[in-house]
């Protein structure tokens, strides 16, 4: 989900910013990245980080917070429900058991950690393993270690 929201979101920031003369199409790349990816997945501040690591801009970094926000705050107003809470209905309808469900929890890790850095693992996957895991009745603390 990653990738392919940050691919799309550059694409649409960069065709804008080739339209607007006066504005740099790669700063409208970046803020399309973060916008498309704060759209979706409803989570501002993991966009922000994200693309924040791309680029070496201190003066993007406003710009891409105000994007981040709107974007969410747009996203929200279209759709009550995120990607990550459909997602979530999804594994819940698989097993209601909760030793399957933090197995299922464990094994999708595993998959992502065998290709991903942990650090982008941790901040993809948490908005999506967190309240299942409160809603299968493990607390934070325990879900963190």
């Amino acid at each position: 989900m990653l990738a392919p929201s940050l691919a799309i979101g550059a694409g649409f920031g960069y065709d804008i910013g080739r339209l607007l003369p006066e504005v740099h199409p790669q700063a409208m790349a970046l803020l399309g990245m973060v916008g498309f990816f704060a759209g979706f997945s409803r989570s501002p501040l993991t966009g922000l980080v994200v693309v924040m690591e791309m680029t070496e801009s201190p003066s993007m970094i406003v710009p891409l917070m105000v994007t981040a926000l709107i974007a969410s705050g747009v996203s929200r107003q279209f759709n009550r429900k995120s990607l990550y809470e459909a997602q979530a209905q999804l594994l819940l309808s698989a097993t209601t058991n909760p030793y399957m469900m933090f197995f299922m929890i464990n094994l999708i890790l595993f998959l992502l950690g065998t290709f991903m850095d942990m650090a982008s693992t941790i901040l993809i996957c948490t908005p999506l393993f967190l309240p299942l895991a409160l809603q299968m009745g493990m607390g934070p603390v325990q879900f963190g270690m």
